[in-house]
């Protein structure tokens, strides 16, 4: 793989895969079909996003700070949609994702001058931009965007092979995404897997540091 390729979403899933016990045994080597085909899906996702940029970004200089709070607050959600999206596609989109960090902070700020009189509706509006930079940080590890797509290439039954095998950074990231239920869930099927993988002499050394973390988390 060339030294500056940038996978998308689906072909990073594919990757993880590969070779990887976790994900079945004996492990399966990489299908050149299905690479090509998730890569030329990831394509198509950046291309739709581009599309959708400059169409938001034409809509944003139209509606200007002055619009209908409506529209003001469902052009704000589809902006942070995209900054979303951005993370799962195969190109480096950091002025992208600072043209809309820009709106949307824009969009924030008008909307906290309207709500200063508010105090009720000022402490919600804070909250809510906290929690917003607590996601945008998330989204750092490509893991967190993964998993929130809800079109995303991790299906059911690839959620704890994924979790198993990802750096410590996305792994301790996509920890906020579960609560203690699903997080206990998933130490129990955690534990069962890694039990057959060792029976059949599989090295479950890193997978193991995952799954201790795992069910500390579910205490």
């Amino acid at each position: 793989m060339e030294s500056n390729h940038i996978p998308g979403r689906r072909e990073r899933q594919l990757l993880r895969g590969q070779d990887n016990p976790l994900f079945g045994w004996p492990p399966a080597p990489l299908d050149p079909a299905a690479l090509e085909a998730a890569r030329a899906a990831d394509r198509a996702a950046l291309a739709r996003f581009r599309e959708r940029f400059a169409h938001q970004l034409e809509r944003a200089a139209k509606l200007g700070e002055h619009g209908d709070g409506t529209e003001v607050m469902a052009l704000k959600e589809t902006l942070e949609q995209l900054y979303e999206e951005s993370f799962g596609l195969p190109a480096a989109l950091e002025r992208e994702r600072e043209a809309l960090a820009g709106l949307i902070e824009t969009i924030a700020r008008s909307l906290s001058r309207a709500t200063r009189d508010d105090p009720e509706a000022s402490a919600a509006l804070a909250e809510f931009e906290r929690a917003r930079a607590t996601h945008f940080a998330l989204l750092r590890q490509p893991l967190v965007g993964d998993l929130l797509d809800p079109e995303g290439p991790i299906g059911p039954t690839e959620l704890l092979p994924t979790l198993l095998s990802v750096p410590a950074e996305e792994f301790d990231a996509a920890l906020a995404l579960f609560d203690e239920l699903q997080r206990r869930t998933l130490a129990r099927d955690g534990e069962a897997l890694l039990a057959r993988l060792e029976a059949a002499g599989v090295d479950c050394v890193e997978p193991r540091r995952r799954l201790a973390a795992l069910a500390g988390a579910a205490r």
